[in-house]
């Protein structure tokens, strides 16, 4: 079975991809896209593999074609999920044309841990880059002289 979720409180895009048929890859292509537009850009993206069987040519460019929607939607970074060294370099060999980079990890948990500390560390840096606030202007009763 095939999944496509938004979480929009992580800012994150779920992928499970077990066996898509050749005939089933448009319905999932329209499914990834409506749910990176509902998504804001610089979200992460975690694609489970560990059920998929490896591709047809067909199949291969609709991942190509995937991988397209989700670096032209704004995804910042991701990992994808998988034990299989073919899988791994099916997917990698395609993200490569589309500049797609994704990091590979062993389990689900792992691919959490990995884009929580990613996005916990894109925080930091966006903050230290952050200008220090001004001083704050003065609060409206401040401003009168309420003795005369």
């Amino acid at each position: 079975m095939n999944d496509v979720r938004a979480d929009l409180k992580k800012n994150r895009l779920y992928l499970t991809i077990r066996d898509v048929a050749d005939e089933e890859a448009e319905g999932v292509l329209r499914e990834i896209s409506l749910a990176v537009s509902r998504l804001v850009k610089g979200f992460t993206v975690l694609t489970d593999l560990t059920g998929y069987k490896p591709m047809s040519q067909e199949t291969a460019r609709g991942i190509r074609r995937a991988q397209q929607i989700l670096m032209r939607g704004g995804a910042a970074c991701a990992v994808r999920v998988t034990r299989s060294a073919v899988i791994e370099m099916q997917f990698a060999r395609r993200a490569k044309s589309v500049g797609y980079m994704a990091k590979t990890v062993g389990t689900v948990e792992e691919g959490e841990r990995v884009l929580d500390a990613w996005v916990a560390e894109r925080g930091r840096a966006l903050r230290k880059k952050a200008k220090p606030r001004p001083e704050p202007l003065p609060a409206m009763m401040d401003l009168f002289d309420w003795d005369e």
